[in-house]
C-alpha cells in the first residue's frame, strides 16, 4: 500500500506568503518550502496583492500587521475576484475585530502567532483539502445530508431554500427517526 499524505497535494502548488519580519518570513519560507513547489515571499500589504491578483498562486499565507495594506484588507480585496483560493490569516492579533473580518472573508484559517508547527501543519492540510475541493458532507439518514461548507441542506438529492430548510429537513429528520440513531459522515 502506498503511502500518501494530503500535504502530497501541495506538491506542486505555489504559494504566496506575506510577512514583514525578515527572520520570520525565512523561516516560513524555508518551512512552506518543504511542501510546496515554489514559494514567494513578500512583505509589504501592496506587493502581497499585486502578487497574488496575478492569479498565478494556489493558496495564500498573509499576515495581518504589514506596511502599506494590511492582510486582511488584501484578503478582502483578492476575495472579490478569487472566492475559492485558500488563504491562512497569521496574526498576533486576538481582538475580536480581527477575527470577525477574517471570518466573512472565509478564510481557511487564523493562526495566531506564536503557533506550534502541528497547527501550521494542520493548517496546510486544511488549504491541501481546499484545494482538492473536499467538501465535508454529513449524512444524517439515507434522505438528509448536510454540506458543510456551503451550508445546504439536501434531500433526496435536491438542495432547499432557506425556507424549505426549516420545514422539510426537521420533519424528514424527525419522521424517519430510529431510535440510537447517530449521526454519520459520508464520503
Amino acid at each position: 500500500m502506498q503511502d500518501y499524505s494530503i500535504l502530497d497535494v501541495l506538491s506542486n502548488k505555489k504559494v504566496l506568503c506575506l510577512e514583514d519580519e525578515p527572520y520570520i518570513l525565512k523561516n516560513m519560507i524555508d518551512s512552506l518550502e518543504l511542501f510546496f513547489a515554489e514559494v514567494k515571499g513578500v512583505s509589504d500589504g501592496i506587493e502581497a496583492l499585486d502578487e497574488a491578483m496575478s492569479g498565478s498562486y494556489d493558496a495564500l499565507i498573509l499576515d495581518v500587521s504589514v506596511p502599506h495594506m494590511d492582510g486582511l484588507e488584501v484578503a478582502k480585496k483578492i476575495r472579490s475576484a478569487n472566492r475559492k483560493i485558500p488563504i491562512v490569516i497569521i496574526s498576533s492579533h486576538t481582538e475580536q475585530e480581527y477575527l470577525w473580518r477574517a471570518v466573512e472573508l472565509k478564510i481557511t484559517r487564523y493562526l495566531s502567532k506564536p503557533y506550534d508547527k502541528d497547527t501550521f501543519i494542520k493548517a496546510l492540510e486544511d488549504v491541501a483539502m481546499e484545494l482538492i475541493d473536499h467538501t465535508p458532507m454529513f449524512s444524517i439518514n439515507d434522505e438528509l445530508k448536510y454540506d458543510f461548507s456551503k451550508k445546504i441542506i439536501y434531500i433526496k438529492g435536491r438542495s432547499l431554500s432557506p425556507l424549505q430548510k426549516r420545514k422539510q429537513a426537521f420533519g424528514v429528520f424527525f419522521k424517519q427517526q430510529k431510535p440510537n440513531h447517530h449521526l454519520r459522515a459520508a464520503v
